[in-house]
């Protein structure tokens, strides 16, 4: 069939001819769920049709929702294992405290804590040592 001789009679051709332009979901010449916008060209006497399948629309959609979700989950991933490594590297010497002060409390007077931090926990593990009246060592 040649170029332009295609009678296509759809839902937005007919709007067009109505005076109305439309941008909607409809079924195309083929029978296909299409999204489609439409727009009357009279200079031209041409009627514009923008049309791409659902499909095809919805799929873009769903490669989108997938690649969110990877990231997401991915995001997620990272803050919970940041979280742990956070609450091990915080509640570890903590722990450690807590067992020579059992220690200590048990009569193990010579016992010391071994000082692995340069901060407040680091202080109250030279303090600790500091009330059994021995130096502490370079353990």
């Amino acid at each position: 069939m040649p170029p332009f001789r295609q009678l296509v009679d759809t839902e937005p051709v007919r709007r067009v001819i109505d005076g109305k332009e439309i941008v909607a979901l409809y079924k195309d010449y083929r029978g296909v769920p299409v999204i489609g916008a439409s727009i009357n060209m009279p200079e031209y006497g041409w009627i514009l049709i923008a049309e791409m399948d659902k499909a095809e629309v919805f799929a873009l959609l769903k490669t989108l929702g997938i690649v969110a979700c990877i990231l997401g989950g991915t995001c997620a991933a990272a803050v919970v294992g940041a979280g742990v490594f956070f609450v091990v590297s915080t509640s570890r010497p903590i722990l450690d405290l807590t067992n020579a002060t059992k220690r200590f409390a048990g009569g193990e007077l010579d016992y010391r804590v071994k000082i692995a931090h340069e901060d407040e926990i680091g202080d109250l593990a030279r303090s600790f040592n500091a009330i059994g009246g021995k130096p502490e060592g370079p353990d």
